[in-house]
């Protein structure tokens, strides 16, 4: 986790997620430039959504103060 928020939730397709609390898989180096590894489990980390869609395709540190 990039924030190191706690208590992040998983969702099912069907519940009306809380995106405050919703834990996403992130891509640690992005697939636009590295789309060798799209597949890899190795390249992901969880991130909450925010931190996720505010990292885009940028390569952050773990453990990044979003603030």
């Amino acid at each position: 986790v990039y924030c190191g928020k706690e208590e992040l939730k998983i969702y099912h397709w069907r519940e009306r997620p809380c995106y405050d609390k919703m834990a996403t898989a992130d891509h640690f180096l992005p697939i636009s430039t590295n789309p060798q590894l799209s597949r890899e489990r190795s390249n992901l980390r969880v991130a909450c959504w925010k931190c996720n869609n505010k990292k885009g395709a940028e390569l952050w540190e773990e453990k990044f103060p979003y603030n």
